[in-house]
């Protein structure tokens, strides 16, 4: 047992495979890649959930805005008709002939 300890056994023993520079740098570029492409597409994806988020508080605000406007419209009808309701005259004017008017 003590002989075979210097006859070169280790030798024949197989000798682990490693890896080349090459083999290192390909796996590099391949890491590389991927994370350059998954840094893309979250980047793509936070611009389109900040898109939805403007455009849905620009319409928020316009649908307010437009609202608001028709509201005041509505308030303004109501009281033009309610004052003319309330003239006493209205009525001698809608019963005049058009060609009467001066």
């Amino acid at each position: 047992m003590a002989s075979s300890e210097g006859t070169g056994e280790t030798a024949r023993l197989p000798r682990r495979h490693r890896w080349s520079l090459r083999n290192y740098m390909a796996l590099l570029m391949v890491v590389l890649i991927s994370v350059a492409a998954l840094a893309a597409f979250s980047v793509r994806t936070m611009a389109e959930q900040d898109a939805w988020k403007a455009a849905k508080a620009d319409v928020d605000y316009a649908a307010a805005a437009a609202s608001t406007q028709l509201s005041d419209v509505v308030v303004l009808l109501q009281q033009t008709t309610a004052k003319l309701a309330a003239n006493p005259q209205i009525a001698s004017v809608i019963a005049a002939p058009a060609g009467t008017c001066t």
